[in-house]
């Protein structure tokens, strides 16, 4: 076997076995699609307390929160001794949860 037959035959076993532990590691992809998960939530609505609203339109919106956040929210950025706005509130709008972070 000549010296360029050996290199190419290992270069592709080498090849071959980080495919396989690539493949073995890999994450698993989640189960379900975007429909599935909107109807977990939806079943959420009334039975858990952090999901507040949901909007199963064209774009899915799930509305979360607990009162306590609320509350909080409330006394650290809306309570001054004067009445005025003590802080103000900026709002992440681009967080993306799934029904299984729930």
């Amino acid at each position: 076997m000549c010296l360029h037959t050996y290199k190419r035959r290992v270069f592709f076993q080498v090849r071959k076995r980080k495919g396989r532990v690539r493949k073995a590691n890999a994450v698993p992809p989640a189960a379900g699609n975007l429909a599935d998960d909107v109807v977990q939530v939806l079943s959420m609505l009334n039975s858990h307390p952090f999901v507040q609203d949901v909007n199963a339109g064209k774009s899915p919106c799930e509305i979360l929160y607990a009162e306590h956040q609320l509350s909080d929210m409330r006394r650290f950025c809306c309570q001054g001794s004067d009445g005025a706005p003590q802080s103000v509130l900026g709002v992440e709008h681009s967080v993306s949860a799934l029904a299984s972070s729930l």
